[in-house]
């Protein structure tokens, strides 16, 4: 999701925490540097009073913008299938007794 966040263009911590919805700042701090130590975010340092943060794409990041729109294109197209499959599969565990994982 960082990533798909990303393609537009460097963006402030703050930003990226407001537009993902509800993420710790630990989670979030995690992802970033994970993204980061494998070459697909730069972390950028703005100097100066307020000092800043950004955060954008390598070139190597930019790479994977093709599979990832082709994986939200995939899940688009079969949502309703995704759907079925889900209350398919909490019918049945619900007559075994068995708690749903939702």
């Amino acid at each position: 999701m960082v990533i798909s966040l990303l393609a537009e263009g460097p963006m402030r911590y703050s930003d990226i925490r407001a537009q993902i919805g509800p993420v710790t700042a630990k989670v979030l701090t995690a992802a970033l540097r994970g993204l980061e130590r494998d070459g697909f975010v730069a972390r950028m340092e703005q100097p100066g009073p307020p000092r800043s943060v950004h955060y954008g794409l390598t070139e190597l990041g930019r790479t994977l913008l093709p599979a990832i729109e082709l994986a939200v294109q995939w899940a688009h197209d079969h949502l309703g299938a995704m759907l079925d499959a889900q209350e398919a599969y909490d019918r049945e565990h619900a007559r075994q007794g068995r708690v749903e994982l939702r």
